[in-house]
């Protein structure tokens, strides 16, 4: 479908579509879609026979197939540096990674310390 829309052109943007040509230009093809509408979503691309066919912009376009299918195991994630510099965050600002290892490393460890100071034998047991 896309395929078949011209080229744009830098001079699209500064005069309308001449309707002589022999060749269509991006301006004059874009008006032959329809407009968007907030019930777009109603009736969209689809196959069932209950769905009024009534021209609108959700039946021009094709459905959108949805992103990471079934063609990889694990959910996709974002880079952190790519979110960093996407939102303008300082570079690092996303890197919890290090203090979460030092934290989770060192509560066992602490609390492991503070039940050996419990846990000394005393001399009241033996009298």
């Amino acid at each position: 479908m896309l395929a078949r829309w011209p080229t744009p052109m830098a001079s699209d943007g500064n005069k309308p579509s001449a309707g002589k040509r022999k060749t269509a230009d991006l301006t004059g093809v874009s008006r032959m879609w329809m407009t968007p509408t907030a019930r777009d979503h109603k009736d969209g691309a689809t196959s069932l026979a209950n769905t009024p066919v009534n021209g609108l912009l959700g039946r021009q376009v094709l459905v959108t197939p949805m992103a990471g299918g079934s063609s990889c195991d694990t959910p996709r994630t974002l880079n952190p540096a790519f979110v960093e510099a996407l939102m303008g965050w300082p570079t690092g600002w996303t890197a919890f990674g290090s203090v979460a290892t030092a934290w989770s490393r060192w509560l066992p460890r602490m609390r492991f310390e503070l039940w050996r100071l419990n846990c000394w034998p005393t001399d009241e047991g033996a009298r």
